[in-house]
């Protein structure tokens, strides 16, 4: 009891000298909170109709699961590319922020997120044993000072139990994908 309200104080002292604020606005926000409400309703959120095979959302009237024509004349070597948010905008801005800038905190926005994919239909039934880290280069490494898919993967083994087995090895430094097309 003693330990929690020792916490509780520090917690409040914290909170005086650097207040909970969003990520995005600066609006004020609850202490376990990242982003205000009218920043959270901001992210585009991919809905139906989109592609069973890439997520790639689709104005109109179409009905039930699909797949678009990017992957309907290409063998992908996957069941399905899961996306609940379009990495437009604020979502784009607080990746990179986390990714890029050391933003660390926006961990648990972007865990959030990643989680929430899990409530996908295609993944609802799935039972996932282990989750794998893709590990940098330790050039890439040293760079960023951190590996973001590892530091993703604790927060998200956290909040669904799956354990973390670390089971590649990054042998060779590869250009960054953001310089590739689709």
């Amino acid at each position: 009891m003693k330990m929690r309200a020792s916490l509780d104080l520090f917690g409040g002292l914290i909170s005086l000298f650097y207040p909970p604020l969003c990520a995005i606005c600066s609006a004020s926000v609850s202490g376990k909170e990242y982003l205000c409400a009218e920043c959270e309703a901001k992210a585009p959120r991919i809905v139906p109709p989109f592609c069973a095979k890439c997520s790639e959302p689709f104005a109109g009237a179409i009905d039930g699961m699909f797949t678009c024509g990017n992957c309907s004349h290409q063998t992908l070597h996957f069941e399905a590319a899961v996306a609940v948010y379009h990495s437009r905008g604020m979502v784009r801005q607080l990746i990179h922020e986390f990714k890029y800038r050391n933003q660390i905190h926006l961990r648990h926005v972007i865990a959030k997120w990643l989680c929430a994919a899990l409530t996908d239909s295609r993944l609802r039934q799935q039972q996932f044993d282990i989750i794998v880290p893709v590990p940098l280069h330790p050039a890439r490494k040293r760079q960023r000072g951190f590996n973001q898919a590892a530091v993703l993967a604790e927060v998200v083994s956290a909040r669904t139990t799956v354990r973390i087995h670390s089971a590649l090895e990054r042998v060779r430094f590869t250009t960054t994908q953001t310089a590739f097309d689709r």
